[in-house]
């Protein structure tokens, strides 16, 4: 199933959601505050976080182009009860693989009501040690999706993971890619663990040289034009820290040369570092970086931590 699908899915239960939180308030208990961000699985390729209010229009494309008769108004309302969207992508076996949790604030009655086996899904209750939460599989997709909270919501094909990581109450790890993407901006912020399965997307060429992380922002370029209009467009910033130090000088200059055709510059941080930015992308650009499909079709090798493509077998 592609990424966009599990937008889709998510917009139709919240759809749902919206038409029953416009019922009277009701005092509901204190609930127990934990980050969203802790909730991840602490082994996948790409960590991400979306202000989704500074990014409606993107966040409302994504929505839309895969979910047939839902209008960008609805869509765009689903977005006013989401703030930040945390959500980890990829495994080594599975480039598909998908975490995505939120600061969604969603009304416990209305979750109750419209969370039904009438509506296509069926409720579970998680028992672990430290106690037990609830999660709703939906029985037309597969997926699960959980609101431990109020104002969390999360999802995922299979949500256990991280119910148990609410439930222990875990904290944020103190990791490179939580310290970055969990910092304050209006950017969309990324981090690649696996740069091997990634880098070809990001600079359009396959290089044989290692390199260890990835990490950068997503920035709104505004049409001078027209600068009340949405454009579409956003501008790409990016790290690579490379393993070996004696590379960046060779890797440095097949990337300017790469990039200064298309307006982007590549500068020098440190010995291993190297700076990508003034790249412009697309809306479909951004989907189709960070929303992969499964590795099939084709034939990987697992070495480590890094994915070879093979030969495809006829």
């Amino acid at each position: 199933m592609k990424k966009f699908q599990v937008f889709a899915f998510v917009s139709v239960f919240l759809l749902a959601l919206l038409a029953g939180c416009k019922s009277a308030k009701v005092e509901e208990e204190p609930e127990a505050y934990i980050h969203p961000l802790a909730l991840l699985s602490d082994d996948l390729s790409i960590y991400m976080s979306v202000p989704v209010k500074e990014h409606k229009e993107l966040v409302t494309a994504i929505v839309t182009s895969m979910m047939n008769g839902l209008s960008a108004e609805n869509a765009a309302k689903i977005c006013d009860r989401t703030d930040v969207m945390y959500t980890g992508l990829g495994k080594i076996d599975d480039r598909s693989f998908l975490e995505t949790v939120s600061w969604t604030k969603i009304p416990a009655f209305a979750v109750n009501s419209i969370m039904t086996r009438k509506n296509g899904f069926n409720k579970e209750t998680v028992e672990f040690a430290e106690g037990s939460v609830s999660k709703y599989k939906s029985l037309e997709s597969g997926f699960e999706v959980a609101f431990p909270t109020t104002k969390v919501l999360c999802f995922s094909r299979n949500i256990n993971p991280m119910l148990e990581k609410f439930i222990k109450q875990e904290e944020i790890k103190e990791t490179e890619y939580n310290n970055w993407i969990n910092r304050e901006s209006k950017d969309i912020l990324f981090y690649i663990t696996r740069p091997g399965q990634y880098l070809r997307n990001l600079i359009g060429q396959s290089i044989n040289i290692g390199t260890d992380k990835i990490y950068g922002s997503l920035s709104y370029k505004a049409d001078p034009k027209k600068p009340d209009q949405y454009s579409g467009r956003y501008n790409l910033s990016f790290y690579i820290h490379l393993t070996n130090k004696k590379a960046a000088a060779a890797l440095r200059g097949l990337l300017s040369l790469s990039f200064s055709m298309m307006g982007g510059s590549v500068g020098q941080t440190d010995d291993q570092t190297l700076f990508l930015s003034g790249i412009e992308v697309t809306e479909k650009q951004i989907k189709d970086l960070f929303m992969r499909d499964p590795i099939t079709g084709k034939h990987y090798r697992v070495v480590g931590e890094e994915v070879i493509e093979e030969s495809v077998k006829k």
